[in-house]
């Protein structure tokens, strides 16, 4: 009896990708690597399972590259969504690297409007020769990779009206409205949802909110940690020296 194989796809979404690259671009910017000392860079003790699948899942989104037997480097991609030039290069960058695996692109593909839900897009990856244990972590992963692509503002369409409704970070500097996580935020300020806690962080800017559950999981909390990192990258890029030219 044959055992059924899922087909590829990455095991962890695009933000956490994202900062797991950061990290080798910001210790090696561009220079070629061998897979073993990136994974000693990620954390591992060598090339492992886990390694293994890290560094194939950053390939997946095309955000580190093959150079040579058994070396690798970051990706110009990852360069342009950490230091980009402008807010159409973040868009650009951040949308290429959740369509580079073939799974998302067929998938995003066959649900161009909205988001499915758990429920149908299962029944998709079943059809599709998912294992019913393989369905879960793909869910995750493609729901997570273009739930961050909305909260981002990030555009699938190049239209002029989109552009235009859909900003990104890096615009924030000059003023422009609020981001949907911003917007969100805000909101979040009316009252605490129950089993929830709070603190809040005043700047002379204005205050940092934060809110979390009660309780966590190992796993919730290393996505969290992640995330916050990611944030902190993001929060480095709008950050100003007193005559208010950008420092970074």
């Amino acid at each position: 009896m044959s055992t059924v194989r899922s087909p590829s796809y990455p095991n962890i979404p695009l933000q956490d990708a994202v900062v797991r690259a950061g990290d080798l671009f910001d210790k090696e910017r561009f220079n070629p690597i061998s897979r073993e000392a990136a994974a000693k860079l990620f954390g591992y003790s060598g090339l492992t399972g886990g390694s293994n699948t890290l560094l194939a899942d950053l390939a997946a989104y095309g955000l580190i590259e093959k150079v040579g037997k058994g070396e690798v480097r970051v990706s110009q991609s990852v360069a342009k969504i950490i230091h980009p030039h402008d807010a159409q290069e973040y868009n650009d960058a951040l949308l290429h690297a959740a369509y580079s695996p073939k799974l998302f692109s067929d998938l995003r593909d066959r649900f161009p409007d909205n988001l499915p839900s758990e429920e149908n897009l299962e029944g998709v990856l079943v059809r599709m020769g998912f294992s019913a244990k393989g369905t879960k972590p793909a869910k995750k992963s493609f729901l997570e990779t273009f739930r961050y692509l909305e909260e981002e503002g990030v555009s699938e369409s190049h239209g002029d009206d989109d552009a235009a409704s859909l900003e990104s970070p890096q615009d924030d500097r000059n003023g422009s409205p609020a981001t949907k996580t911003e917007v969100r935020t805000t909101h979040s300020r009316g009252g605490l949802k129950p089993n929830m806690k709070e603190d809040i962080y005043t700047l002379p800017e204005g205050d940092i909110v934060l809110q979390w559950p009660e309780t966590l999981s190992s796993d919730s909390y290393e996505d969290l940690k992640m995330w916050t990192e990611l944030m902190l990258r993001k929060i480095k890029r709008q950050v100003v020296s007193d005559d208010g030219s950008e420092l970074i």
